[in-house]
């Protein structure tokens, strides 16, 4: 039982290091999760700290440590609250990461710029090319419109000029 306890903490405190050694490099690659990240690694924090409270109980339980009636149930209910506060870091951590998800992507109404009519019909949408030189196949439905490029992974440049 003490084992068990013990192991469920020591579990606990390596989540924690390993998140709050993780810390830097995902918030610079996503700097607006960065509220979420913070409370889950309170949370974790708050969480191994509540465990450890209880841990007293566990001692007591087993005679290694001793404890009066009123002492135990002390210890039990900061421990309770200690859980309440991980759970409510947990709960604002994760509403955090849905008003980011939820706000950040906006749908924009497309806007047609004036040219004249001496282009060929396009429909709106989505034109992907996955030919080695796609210039020559877009060059011609493009002629006249605004052009638009959306890349996911930019390119990065070799270092040679």
């Amino acid at each position: 039982m003490i084992a068990t306890a013990l192991l469920v903490e020591a579990i606990l405190v390596a989540i924690f290091a390993m998140a709050l050694k993780r810390r830097n490099r995902f918030v610079s690659h996503y700097p607006e999760f960065r509220k979420f990240y913070d409370y889950g690694i309170l949370a974790f924090m708050t969480l191994a700290v509540s465990k450890g409270v209880f841990l007293l109980l566990d001692l007591n339980d087993h005679g290694v440590l001793e404890l009066s009636q009123d002492q135990s149930a002390m210890i039990n209910s900061a421990g309770n609250l200690l859980l309440l506060i991980a759970l409510l870091m947990y709960v604002l951590g994760w509403v955090r990461l849905l008003d980011v998800l939820t706000e950040k992507y906006e749908i924009v109404p497309v806007i047609e710029f004036a040219g004249g009519e001496n282009h060929e019909a396009l429909k709106p949408g989505l034109y992907l090319c996955n030919l080695p030189n796609c210039y020559p196949v877009i060059a011609k439905p493009l002629r006249g419109r605004a052009g638009l490029i959306v890349s996911r992974n930019p390119q990065r440049s070799s270092g040679k000029t």
